[in-house]
């Protein structure tokens, strides 16, 4: 039922530890697809001699993070989809959790948290991320599908980061996937606008357990430009925006509901705080330290200020779900 997606890009000094990964688990994949960018390192030949599989495809497509996973995942047959980035290791148990934990909610993305090494093995410290939010606020033990206005308040909460974390930790329905697939002109940051931008229109469920390991590597297998392109507006506030207004018009959510959460004030307060905040990063940039500049200090009031008042908010429609849900 699972089929795996392998970006890889000249990524050869990572294929043993990725190998041997894949190894506990990949007689439980229905496929596997690589999808390679021009490697000249003996990636494909390796992962060739390697990585045996009965259904193993190799791809090729132009350099591209997003647009060659989106490539990979549009080759998939399987109802659920592994991206395995080069790397990144999932246990067997981990594996089969993800995938019971899909089937028995019914969601559309798994999101769970790994643990993090460098590539010689050494445990580092684990950044916080929006999952980790998730799983304390809610004080979860098991795995769980969110309301879709859950997910649209935790999203808001946490602009910071993606909210599905490394996609190489989650399960995904293929299907959702194919139709709403990978944005690819904004640079590094596709997986968390893609999060963003499907807020409401996928069925998202979190995991507390742990079933992945992450390598923080000085490269990014698979990856071409990381930077998005000149112009481009990546304000996260203005991609949640796009989702609210598209499940409106689809009927996924009513506006009375979203008036008696009081999101009208929400987006306003996250417009403040996205705004805030670019004119603090730029402060931040600039060649006199932030802190010998009033405006400066201004704007990073502002922004402190306009998340405070968006966590409070969230903690309102967490309650109003909740006594919903009861």
């Amino acid at each position: 039922m699972i089929g795996v997606v392998i970006p890889t890009r000249n990524c050869r000094p990572y294929l043993e530890r990725h190998v041997a990964g894949l190894s506990h688990w990949i007689d439980l994949a229905e496929e596997v697809v690589v999808v390679d960018s021009d490697s000249t390192d003996g990636t494909v030949e390796f992962l060739q001699a390697h990585l045996p599989h009965p259904n193993l495809r190799f791809l090729r497509h132009p350099p591209g993070l997003y647009a060659s996973w989106n490539f990979g995942i549009s080759q998939i047959r399987a109802k659920y989809t592994a991206i395995a980035t080069c790397g990144d290791t999932l246990s067997r148990e981990g594996v089969e959790s993800l995938l019971l934990g899909m089937q028995r909610l019914g969601c559309d993305v798994l999101i769970s948290k790994p643990v993090f090494e460098d590539p010689e093995g050494r445990a580092l410290p684990a950044p916080r991320w929006p999952v980790d939010e998730v799983v304390e606020t809610l004080g979860l033990d098991s795995p769980l599908a969110l309301t879709r206005l859950e997910a649209l308040a935790f999203m808001a909460a946490d602009l910071s980061a993606a909210f599905t974390g490394s996609c190489a930790s989650c399960l995904f329905r293929t299907e959702a996937l194919q139709q709403r697939p990978f944005p690819t002109d904004v640079g590094a940051s596709g997986d968390g606008v893609w999060a963003l931008r499907n807020a409401l229109q996928m069925i998202w469920g979190v995991t507390p357990e742990v079933v992945s390991t992450f390598l923080k590597h000085p490269i990014d297998p698979g990856s071409a430009d990381r930077k998005a392109p000149t112009g481009v507006q990546l304000r996260p506030d203005l991609f949640l925006a796009q989702s609210v207004a598209e499940a409106l018009d689809t009927g996924l959510v009513s506006r009375e509901a979203l008036q008696a959460l009081g999101w009208p004030e929400m987006e306003r307060r996250l417009a403040e705080y996205c705004v805030a905040k670019a004119d603090f990063d730029r402060a931040r940039r600039g060649k006199l330290p932030w802190v010998f500049r009033p405006s400066a200090w201004g704007s990073r009031m502002r922004r402190n200020r306009a998340r405070e008042c968006v966590r409070r908010l969230r903690c309102a429609i967490l309650v109003a779900e909740d006594l919903r849900a009861d």
